[in-house]
């Protein structure tokens, strides 16, 4: 014989309320776990694509070659995400002409690198780097479709390279701001284009 249910009784609510805070638990494990990866892994290539600028422009400087400091910035971008295969790079390293040089370097993981080089005369040269790397979803997986999403970092590192680029500067303060005189004097003979 079946026992009536008391008014103040609830039967059968506890499976549905326990399946909803599951859903909670592994999300909240998910937001815990894969948004700290994705943190470290963003700061990580940050840090390599930072380091890499610095090479470009520290290799630029002191080589004066284009191609020397493409691939010191590829080389040192890898070592730092711990990537110690050679990258494959299309067109391959090469100098800027009148526009910009655009080189992507792909890693074994399918991290991407692109490199963008421009020759900007007198002022030097100009790197500008761009790096996408894919975050591979540990618990948030089964929340999602199974994408993962993609961590993206940018730097730009500038050398005002003065010691291969000619100059011209007047230390002389005259003839400037409407003070009277000459602030460049050539002595000699020759032809100076300005």
């Amino acid at each position: 014989m079946r026992r009536a249910a008391s008014p103040g009784r609830q039967s059968g609510q506890a499976i549905v309320l326990i399946a909803l805070m599951l859903a909670v638990i592994v999300g909240m494990a998910a937001l815990a776990i894969d948004g700290s990866r994705a943190y470290a892994s963003r700061r990580d290539l940050q840090a390599a694509i930072d380091a890499a600028a610095l090479a470009a422009g520290d290799k630029m400087q002191q080589s004066g070659s284009y191609v020397s400091a493409e691939q010191a910035a590829s080389t040192i971008f890898g070592v730092n995400l711990r990537l110690y295969g050679a990258p494959s790079c299309s067109p391959g390293y090469g100098s800027p002409a009148a526009s910009s040089y655009t080189l992507t370097c792909t890693y074994s993981d399918g991290t991407a690198l692109t490199q963008i080089v421009s020759d900007l005369g007198p002022q030097g040269a100009q790197f500008r780097f761009s790096a996408t790397r894919s975050l591979q979803l540990q618990f948030a997986r089964i929340l999602t479709s199974g994408g993962s999403p993609t961590i993206a970092s940018a730097a730009t590192g500038n050398v005002g390279n003065l010691l291969y680029r000619p100059a011209l500067a007047a230390l002389n303060q005259a003839g400037c701001g409407g003070v009277g005189g000459t602030g460049i004097t050539v002595n000699g003979g020759g032809t100076l284009n300005v």
